[in-house]
């Protein structure tokens, strides 16, 4: 079933689709979501699976196993850019943990079933959200995403090795060739060659532009990364000069001495990391539990970094013109 046709079923059954798919599979409310009337959720279910693309706070929310005495509960770590691939295939957890364009273009594909907010004893959240209203986590008037923690994609360098960096051209210098991380999500890739052209990420005026300057990058770049935190480590390694991370990484108690200080170039871009219940979650009731619990257990913050310094500009999903050629983009780069 394709993506837009659920959407368009979930509407015309006012969520019975997900109660019956639930039913069969694994949960087995009576309700669906956003009908629930009373906290917590009649449990259904003792096991959990959850997606995030934020590996150490994935391994502090296991913790959740012992809070809700379940019997076992599954950390997979997916790349936000990865997920919702996966979730067309037909291939979904209990719960995801994304980031917001990922989420945005996801929630459109009703690849989600709203949350039941009026009876979450978190909701409001109470994120500082910034560049966003809460207005852009809902669709038809229901809400399908929680905003959790702040994320920037972060110009990172190595402070023994670089003095500084506060323009996005530092990921052209070649001085630093060989030692130059970039991301290999199509877009985001993308949206860094918008903004060392001076150009807008989300709907830029001249592609040839950004193209070129990215096949002129690839000879100075040590990897394109899926994993941020793999590249972390080849930062502590040494093995990197400068490179794009997403900041923070989490809480810095965490931080583990890695030598990587973040510059402050001309635009960065500004996200949140979201939670969701897909549409095919097995034990939805359980799920929203989790994310209840997960809303308040938050592994990056603010502490140490003050967005309000930063020119930012806030995520949203970009033209479908720029979307298509990034990812063109990023295939003759061999992505």
């Amino acid at each position: 079933m394709s993506p837009i046709p659920r959407r368009a079923a979930l509407t015309a059954v006012g969520g019975s689709a997900i109660v019956a798919l639930a039913g069969c599979l694994g949960d087995a409310p009576a309700k669906s979501l956003v009908e629930l009337d009373e906290w917590p959720p009649s449990r259904h279910a003792d096991e959990l699976e959850f997606w995030t693309w934020q590996r150490y706070w994935g391994d502090q929310a296991l913790t959740f196993r012992f809070v809700a005495d379940l019997t076992d509960i599954t950390r997979v770590v997916v790349p936000a850019y990865q997920q919702s691939a996966r979730l067309v295939s037909g291939n979904s957890p209990d719960l995801v943990h994304t980031l917001y364009r990922q989420f945005s273009d996801a929630m459109e594909q009703g690849l989600y079933q709203p949350l039941p907010v009026d009876a979450m004893p978190h909701w409001p959240p109470d994120t500082t959200l910034r560049t966003q209203n809460l207005s852009q986590y809902a669709h038809d008037g229901q809400y399908y995403g929680y905003p959790q923690t702040p994320v920037a994609m972060g110009l990172a360098y190595h402070f023994d090795t670089v003095e500084g960096a506060d323009s996005w051209s530092v990921l052209w210098d070649e001085e630093y060739a060989g030692r130059i991380a970039m991301p290999a999500d199509p877009v985001l890739l993308g949206q860094i060659g918008a903004l060392y052209t001076g150009q807008d990420p989300f709907a830029p005026n001249d592609l040839s532009e950004i193209r070129e300057a990215l096949l002129a990058q690839e000879p100075l770049v040590s990897g394109y990364w899926t994993h941020w935190l793999r590249t972390w480590n080849e930062f502590y390694r040494g093995n990197l000069d400068v490179g794009v991370l997403p900041h923070p990484q989490m809480c810095l108690c965490s931080q583990d001495y890695t030598p990587v200080r973040y510059g402050v170039p001309e635009q960065i871009i500004y996200s949140q990391a979201v939670l969701a219940i897909p549409a095919e979650s097995r034990n939805p009731y359980l799920a929203a539990e989790f994310l209840n619990w997960a809303a308040q257990f938050k592994t990056g913050t603010e502490l140490g970094w003050n967005a309000d310094e930063w020119n930012i500009i806030g995520d949203r999903p970009v033209s479908e013109h720029a979307s298509h050629t990034y990812h063109t983009i990023a295939s003759e780069l061999g992505l």
